[in-house]
């Protein structure tokens, strides 16, 4: 049985860091559909990389790379999930 993810690993320490890349998206949304967001994302195969930083409180960051980052706004903005973009 594999371990429950608890935003505590080194890479999302890492991200909090170094967040000079203005690519980068903080999302805040419930913590049922972290899951699923993260699985909808998954599902377009390297488009952008997904930081779960604060789990249990519904935080995370994604990054895309430049080439990527309006792909990645359309799809947010065609996702079924409730979710806020946090500055």
């Amino acid at each position: 049985m594999s371990r429950r993810y608890k935003g505590t690993s080194c890479f999302a320490n890492t991200a909090r860091k170094y967040e000079q890349d203005s690519n980068d998206i903080d999302i805040k949304l419930k913590v049922c559909d972290i899951n699923l967001f993260i699985r909808l994302l998954e599902g377009y195969e390297n488009i952008v990389m997904i930081i779960p930083l604060e789990p249990k409180q519904g935080l995370v960051k994604l990054r895309p790379s430049p080439d990527t980052c309006a792909d990645v706004w359309e799809i947010l903005k065609t996702l079924p999930i409730e979710f806020e973009i946090m500055g």
